[in-house]
């Protein structure tokens, strides 16, 4: 019998994007850097509802001259409370728990790819991309050099960002942007980074509202920027009129990015992410 072909496994990503903006030292042996101390150093982040996140393993693989970080990311629950109960007693109990020992591991894969400066994590009920940007937000601080400064940013939904663009009408927008790590821009939002860099500001946040109009002008060059500029440097809340002529609110960082990658087999897992996420950002990465 002819040997049966096996076809792809899709995976779906989420994805962050990790900016560090430093004096000292630039690249990809920058992030690798980073984020193989954040693995060495076994730093914790405690997100809310008592969990906490760490990068359990770390490999290293080198694909086309760049090397490439994966492993496992855990979430486990930290048990502060003294407060137990004995059942058979039903009294108040005292119970030592054994040092370095937690219950309720829920983990996935990550793939963190230092050229692009995007951290990628199969899509799972273990973590929430949200709960990952609070664990790097939290630890990330621990592996700078003086004078550093970093920012994560959920990757969102390139159809919820056009669903903006596209609406019939723009009643309001919050947006909070910081200017890109050399990514490739359209007009746009070149327009609104060169603005950024003349002011020499990090970030800002804003809230636009119309005039008499009652919506804001979708053609502007900068309120079209800081949306565009948004789906990897921030995030955005509109409130817009739709194609139906129905009124909605959108907060973009509800909206994370999926990517689907066709994974070959299991040897070629962190080959394949890599590849299609540098066919992603061909254009928008790092290139120093």
């Amino acid at each position: 019998m002819p040997k049966k072909i096996r076809k792809p496994r899709p995976v779906r990503l989420v994805m962050l994007n990790i900016k560090l903006r430093s004096s000292e030292r630039e690249g990809c042996d920058a992030y690798f850097e980073l984020l193989h101390d954040v693995y060495e150093k076994r730093l914790i982040g405690k997100p809310k509802r008592g969990n906490s996140v760490i990068l359990r393993t770390q490999h290293s693989k080198e694909i086309d001259n760049q090397k490439i970080l994966y492993g496992k990311i855990s979430r486990f629950t930290n048990l502060d409370s003294d407060d137990w109960i004995d059942l058979d007693k039903m009294e108040i109990a005292s119970f030592e728990i054994p040092e370095n020992l937690f219950p309720n591991l829920k983990e996935t894969e990550y793939f963190f790819i230092p050229k692009a400066h995007r951290f990628c994590m199969k899509k799972s009920q273990a973590l929430s991309v949200t709960q990952v940007e609070e664990f790097f937000n939290k630890v990330l601080k621990e592996c700078l050099k003086t004078g550093e400064e970093f920012e994560v940013c959920i990757e969102q939904d390139s159809d919820t960002i056009q669903q903006i663009l596209n609406a019939r009408a723009i009643r309001r927008v919050e947006v909070e942007i910081s200017y890109t790590n050399n990514d490739m821009k359209d007009e746009a939002e070149e327009y609104v980074e060169d603005i950024f860099k003349e002011m020499q500001a990090t970030r800002a946040k804003m809230v636009m509202e119309p005039d008499h109009h009652n919506h804001l002008s979708i053609d502007n060059k900068f309120l079209r920027g800081v949306i565009k500029l948004a789906k990897s440097n921030g995030y955005v809340k509109a409130k817009i009129v739709d194609a139906k002529n129905k009124v909605k609110n959108i907060f973009t960082k509800k909206h994370p990015e999926i990517i689907a990658v066709n994974i070959q087999n299991a040897d070629s897992t962190v080959d394949d992410v890599t590849e299609e996420i540098m066919t992603k950002y061909k254009r928008n990465v790092t290139t120093k």
